[in-house]
Parts: C-alpha cells; structure tokens; sequence
C-alpha cells in the first residue's frame, strides 16, 4: 500500500508543486479535452456501429464493418447492414446481415435453371448451393423472372454459399438498417 501512495504522489508531484495559475491551465485543458472526447463518442454512437460477421462462411470478403446508421438510402452496387425477415431458420429474425443491393424497384431479376442470376439482363451471380438435393419440385419455385415491386430490393453476397436474395426473396427498405463499410 505504501508504494502505490509514493508512487501516486510522485506522479501528482508536478501538479501539487505548480502555480495556481499552471494548475488552471492544466484544468482547463482536461476538461476541454473530456468535453472534445465526450462530444466524439456522442456523435459516433449517434451515427455508427461496428458490425462483426461470425459465420464460419461469409457472404462477402470482409468480417468487419462500420455500419453508418443515418445513411439508409438504398444505392444499388453498394453494401448495407440488412435486417433478417423472413430467412428462419437459417438466419434470425432480426438479426443484421451485411448484403450489397444489386436490383432496386422496377428491376427484372432472373433464376434460370442452369442457376445463373441476372438482373435486367446481367449476370450478377450464379450458384443455389443451398438448394442442392432438392426435389425438382421445390427448386422449381425458385426458377423464373419476376420484376421488382415498389420499395423491393434484392440483395446478395459475392460468395458462392452466400444465403441471400435467391432465397428469401427482396428485402424492404424498412429493412435496411445502415450503409455498411468493411474495414477488416
């Protein structure tokens, strides 16, 4: 006990030996800088999150992603924290998932049966790995061209197992909850 009382007033030794006036400047610099640090973490938590993909296979490159809550404005090429609905039991309701928005509304999206995917004509992904030893009458559902409603957004990954679109259908944009950078 007696050497963390020394030691705490060698550390405040050059506090306690100063001027007054040295002690003001020096109070007021703290509080500044509380105030500048208090301000930032406010208008980080106000604005962002970091989200952190557990899975063992990802959808996309990145694990980790800082989620800009105040930018929901859905942009098409671009990745967003989405919020799960309708994709039990494979993934939570509820739960965020990073996607990139390939078709808005009024976009024609096509499955062929050859599992390739296109939007408006163009090959954005292939694959229905999770559809594999499906009776041919269930993958049947999933085959076809459907155009996209007003506020449907279809949304995948860039990996081949990634569980998205293809499978649950559009998301709404009550459901995109962020836009989404990967940093890690």
């Amino acid at each position: 006990m007696n050497r963390i009382v020394s030691a705490v007033k060698t550390f405040c030794s050059p506090f306690i030996n100063a001027s007054a006036y040295d002690r003001t400047k020096w109070m007021i610099l703290v509080a500044v800088f509380s105030a500048a640090c208090f301000a930032a973490e406010y208008f980080c938590y106000a604005n962002f999150r970091l989200g952190i993909d557990t899975q063992s296979f990802r959808c996309l490159d990145e694990w980790v992603y800082v989620i800009n809550i105040k930018d929901r404005r859905p942009q098409r090429d671009k990745i967003f924290a989405i919020e799960s609905q309708g994709a039990e039991p494979v993934i939570k309701n509820g739960m965020l998932m990073a996607k990139i928005i390939r078709g808005m509304p009024g976009d024609v999206v096509t499955i062929t049966k050859n599992e390739m995917i296109l939007i408006n004509g163009k090959v954005v992904g292939s694959g229905m790995d999770h559809l594999h030893g499906a009776a041919p009458k269930d993958l049947k559902k999933f085959i076809g061209t459907r155009r996209l409603k007003e506020d449907e957004y279809w949304v995948m990954g860039t990996r081949f197992r990634s569980f998205d679109s293809r499978y649950y259908g559009p998301v709404r944009s009550s459901q995109i909850k962020g836009r989404a950078y990967g940093i890690i």
